[in-house]
């Protein structure tokens, strides 16, 4: 049985303080690193700042398009995420033809990387907090966590945790700015790019964490959200070869 019949004490949660936002429908989600490889870094990262993110904003269906720095000292150091209207987005005509009239410069360097690692995701949910537009701000902390549900953990309990215990707990955490949950479309990437070599060690689902700064983690809240009998259990029932956990720092956005 999947599930272990937790309930969440709903007496010791705290009130909620956030509103369930609509969400489009998908996100593109690109791990890059160019340390250890022929590509030069400074290139890399002017291109990517400069021209890739741009256009990519550009393309109809896209909504939003983001770049993240890591903060935790592992690679791939660099994140973007681009929120679309669906997945379909990355199958459109504008879309392709982005990647079509590359330069075959842009091609070379893209699969010189020493990692790129492509994602598609589809919306499950977002909570935010009341205040996010006047509080949301550069070098805001983004933490994501993969899960992959195991034989002894099913997708039924996992939803319950999020939406009974877990964010519920997150959003009393001063400085908390808003959750994401989403999951996994496609592992190996969009058009024009390469499979992923690690595509059988991405996890189903992610959860994004988003947090005003880093002090959180030491808040004793953070703490109580992240030490619950039911949180350990989930976390000990999940499949912990494809588990994930990263953090970073926000560096540039796309309007």
């Amino acid at each position: 049985m999947s599930d272990h019949g937790y309930v969440a004490a709903k007496s010791n949660l705290p009130q909620p303080a956030y509103r369930q936002e609509a969400y489009p429908g998908g996100m593109l989600f690109v791990l890059s690193s160019a340390k250890g490889s022929p590509v030069d870094e400074e290139r890399f990262n002017t291109w990517y700042d400069t021209d890739h993110g741009p256009l990519r904003r550009s393309c109809p269906g896209v909504l939003d398009a983001t770049r993240y720095q890591a903060t935790d000292g592992r690679l791939p150091e660099w994140l973007a995420t681009y929120e679309l209207t669906s997945p379909d987005v990355l199958q459109s005509k504008q879309y392709k033809a982005q990647w079509a009239n590359q330069p075959e410069w842009e091609k070379k360097m893209l699969g010189d990387l020493a990692i790129l690692d492509r994602r598609v995701y589809r919306f499950i949910s977002r909570k935010t907090a009341l205040d996010y537009t006047a509080r949301a701000r550069e070098g805001h902390i983004f933490q994501y966590v993969g899960i992959e549900p195991s034989a002894r953990l099913g997708t039924t309990e996992l939803d319950r945790w999020y939406a009974e215990e877990h964010i519920p707990l997150l959003s009393s955490v001063p400085g908390w700015l808003r959750s994401t949950r989403l999951e996994l479309v496609d592992a190996a990437g969009a058009a024009g790019s390469r499979v992923n070599a690690n595509e059988d060690k991405i996890p189903q689902f992610i959860a994004i964490h988003e947090w005003d700064t880093a002090q959180i983690f030491e808040h004793s809240e953070f703490k109580r959200a992240i030490s619950t009998e039911w949180r350990n259990s989930v976390m000990e029932r999940q499949n912990k070869d494809k588990e994930e956990r990263r953090t970073w720092q926000l560096y540039k956005k796309w309007e």
